[in-house]
């Protein structure tokens, strides 16, 4: 019986052991949790950020390449059911749900943010900057944070 429970709840009992521990290590050392994830954070941008890229531009190609073949038309469900939401209704949801929230929040801060603390390579508060900005602020809201969403 418990190995019943354990083979089907490993994965729960797993991830709420790591997220435990993390917890745990957060409150009894914040200083060592802060260095080792900032660290981890700076090998992964420092090593992986092409791979992010050419993986969103892949999605992206992706995305169109299904949309726009004969699995595009494919219907989700059986043949005589109806859809539970309108296109409109779905569209709402997509705005509502997760892009509008971010749109609100950060549709004006993150391109100021850009803009007056650029990388160091470029000038703060500058026209590069701001070239910069835009060029970002348009790769986290364009057309490839859609094709993932």
């Amino acid at each position: 019986m418990l190995r019943e429970y354990l083979r089907r709840e490993g994965v729960f009992l797993l991830s709420a052991g790591i997220i435990l521990f993390f917890i745990g290590f957060g409150v009894t050392r914040p200083d060592l949790l802060d260095a080792g994830s900032s660290a981890v954070h700076a090998a992964i941008l420092d090593n992986f950020s092409w791979l992010y890229l050419i993986s969103v531009f892949f999605f992206l190609v992706f995305a169109l390449a299904l949309a726009l073949s004969r699995y595009g038309t494919i219907k989700l469900g059986y043949d005589a059911e109806r859809p539970q939401y309108g296109f409109f209704g779905w569209i709402a949801m997509l705005f509502a749900a997760g892009m509008g929230i971010g749109l609100l929040f950060w549709g004006v801060s993150e391109p100021l943010v850009h803009f007056l603390q650029p990388p160091p390579f470029i000038d703060a508060a500058s026209p590069d900057a701001a070239a910069f900005a835009m060029r970002y602020a348009f790769f986290h809201w364009g057309i490839h944070p859609w094709a993932i969403y």
